[in-house]
């Protein structure tokens, strides 16, 4: 019978050590890029602030719009594909409000869904 050390037999002792650092640099790199995800969440608002407002101008029949971001989240698309941004900005000026579904990709590329 093989010797065993703490819970597992040896032969998934050794199997473990290997695997614990790998498992520990994957949080590492999800950590990375959850951060890089909120950057381009980010940079990527101020294009969809733009769209919204335009469209506002024009449904709100108001030039005095004022815009604010409910939410944004990112999106990937088919594997290796484009990483979308959403973002649900509410629109408000003469006395009314309206929000939008804008999605970006790339530094300005957006439209209204």
């Amino acid at each position: 019978m093989p010797r065993t050390s703490g819970v597992f037999p040896a032969g998934l002792n050794r199997i473990f050590l290997l695997l614990a650092p790998l498992t520990l640099a994957g949080c590492a790199i999800q950590a990375h890029d959850a951060a890089f995800d909120r950057y381009r969440l980010a940079e990527n608002l101020k294009p969809a602030e733009v769209l919204a407002k335009k469209l506002a101008i024009t449904d709100l029949n108001c030039t005095h719009i004022k815009t604010q971001e409910l939410s944004g989240k990112n999106v990937e698309g088919a594997p290796m594909g484009p990483v979308w941004r959403d973002y649900i900005i509410q629109t408000t000026g003469c006395g009314r409000a309206k929000n939008y579904v804008i999605q970006c990709e790339g530094d300005s590329d957006c439209r209204y869904r």
